[in-house]
């Protein structure tokens, strides 16, 4: 009985392993909302004579679609994946006026939804943002102790110049009864869509990195009985900063 449930268990780890997906196919997956966002960031233009960003987020079961500006939301839609179909979970929009139809057109991603299916569609990524994802699941995998899902991010966010990775864990981070095995990690990465002005590291920024154009932000304050994801996570951004050099040579 006991090999069995180590078998089972076996079994249970590697299919759950095998259940993520890269971010850019999820970056595929995500597009149709951002063509439909953008669609719809313009209507909201056209009638405010204001101009408008748009701004998707992905976060576990939950895809977030906001027409925003600063911190101004004129319009945020949360869709909610419920027995593998994508549901309104909340609407806001500031303009009564308009609620009722744009509340109807965001219907129109109430459906099935499948984060492994092949996309229809994707963004026209360049190889080398192609790989600056690559390199960032890479490091992602070593820390992902916080059942993050389709992917090894928490949240992942896509605005119009950039998309931005992050993976966070601050479990029993406020509890005093965990004083000594708490979580205070976090881990960004950003990446432009178009190449930016070279930037030389701050020396008194600890934690930040470049590879490439790619910015990476590492922080890991959790008690020091639970930093092997840490320092995992550390050595691979090492080991990805001295490969990315020794192939640019």
């Amino acid at each position: 009985m006991k090999n069995f449930l180590i078998i089972a268990l076996s079994v249970f780890c590697l299919s759950g392993l095998s259940q993520s997906v890269s971010t850019e196919k999820a970056l595929a997956k995500l597009k149709p909302f951002w063509n439909f966002s953008e669609s719809i960031r313009m209507q909201i233009q056209d009638t405010t004579k204001q101009e408008w960003k748009s701004v998707i987020e992905q976060s576990y079961n939950f895809i977030i679609l906001e027409v925003r500006r600063d911190i101004s939301i004129f319009l945020r839609v949360e869709y909610q994946l419920q027995q593998k179909e994508l549901k309104i979970y909340d609407f806001y929009c500031a303009n009564k006026k308009l609620e009722k139809k744009l509340k109807k057109e965001c219907q129109i991603f109430e459906k099935p939804f499948d984060w492994h299916a092949a996309p229809k569609d994707s963004f026209k990524l360049s190889q080398d943002f192609k790989n600056y994802l690559e390199i960032a699941d890479r490091i992602a995998e070593k820390g992902n102790d916080i059942s993050a899902h389709p992917t090894n991010f928490g949240r992942i966010i896509l605005r119009k110049d950039h998309v931005k990775l992050l993976q966070n864990n601050h479990r029993n981070s406020r509890s005093l009864d965990h004083k000594d095995s708490y979580f205070m990690r976090d881990l960004s990465f950003k990446i432009h869509y178009q190449k930016q002005v070279k930037k030389k590291l701050d020396p008194i920024a600890m934690g930040r990195y470049f590879i490439g154009e790619m910015e990476v932000i590492f922080y890991d304050g959790s008690a020091k009985s639970q930093r092997e994801a840490g320092n995992r996570i550390q050595k691979q951004i090492d080991e990805e900063i001295e490969n990315f050099k020794g192939n640019k040579e």
